[in-house]
């Protein structure tokens, strides 16, 4: 291992890139002479150094050189290695200085935390009221899924006329909302534009809005499909009292069958 490189990589790792630049640069002091110059290490030598692949090495490297980190040595050193598996010789430019005119490669000991927090609120500050922090996604009105009635727009209340009532009738929109409100988790979408339109003609046939009330809550506690709703509402309008149990005791008649005497049945 040469000192004098490794000082010199240490001092110049400004020109690094990244921490794998760096490595690779680390890794090439530790086969220098102690005159900066003469790494004959092969990239498979420096990969193992640098705790990387020989690819890695490859990129880092052509990068380095591209900026004159490193430059190419004495070809001589290598001269008796047979060709095609001869290794590159690179020195470390001695007239480099310590800290790039311009900082445009980046730094590999940036604060990392601060540029992360930095980030983090960057990202609050674009986050939507509706942000769910535990899913990491956005909260969904169900109510702004629903289909609107015609003439209104989505999330626009209706405009009261003078002299009209204050309270409006409940709309399909109204009813479908209420609805998801009792739903432990949201239902499909299908499912809930199938319950929607099935509300929607149920009040258009003049259904009213506190019996389809009642039956949708009858029809989410059997789990039935949203086409059976409309017969849901006709079962609890249409219900009918149970009918009166017979009681269990009945008192004793005589038989009013006369021919019962005379056959013996009852002789005295």
């Amino acid at each position: 291992m040469s000192t004098n490189g490794l000082v010199w990589a240490v001092n110049h790792a400004a020109w690094c890139k990244n921490a794998g630049e760096f490595a690779v640069l680390v890794a090439v002091a530790n086969y220098v002479d102690k005159d900066l110059k003469g790494c004959r290490a092969t990239h498979g030598t420096l990969a193992d150094t640098a705790r990387c692949n020989k690819r890695t090495v490859g990129t880092h490297v052509r990068s380095l050189a591209d900026r004159k980190v490193i430059v190419p040595g004495d070809a001589e050193l290598v001269s008796h290695i047979r060709q095609d598996i001869r290794p590159d010789v690179w020195d470390f430019n001695s007239g480099l200085p310590e800290q790039p005119d311009e900082v445009t490669t980046g730094k590999i000991c940036q604060p990392r935390q601060e540029e992360s927090s930095g980030r983090d609120r960057q990202k609050t500050a674009e986050r939507p009221a509706n942000f769910d922090r535990t899913t990491g996604k956005k909260r969904q009105d169900d109510r702004q899924d629903l289909p609107t009635e015609p003439g209104s727009e989505p999330g626009q209340e209706p405009d009261n006329e003078p002299g009209s009532s204050s309270a409006e009738p409940p709309t399909a929109q109204t009813i479908v909302g209420e609805w998801l409100d009792r739903c432990t988790s949201r239902p499909p979408s299908r499912v809930i534009g199938q319950v929607s339109k099935e509300i929607k003609t149920l009040l258009a046939d003049g259904i009213a809005p506190d019996d389809v009330r009642r039956s949708l809550a009858r029809w989410m506690a059997k789990g039935l499909h949203p086409s059976t709703l409309p017969s849901v509402v006709n079962e609890v309008m249409n219900a009918t009292g149970p009918a009166p149990k017979a009681s269990g005791h009945a008192p004793y008649q005589a038989p009013t069958d006369h021919s019962v005497y005379r056959n013996g049945f009852f002789d005295d």
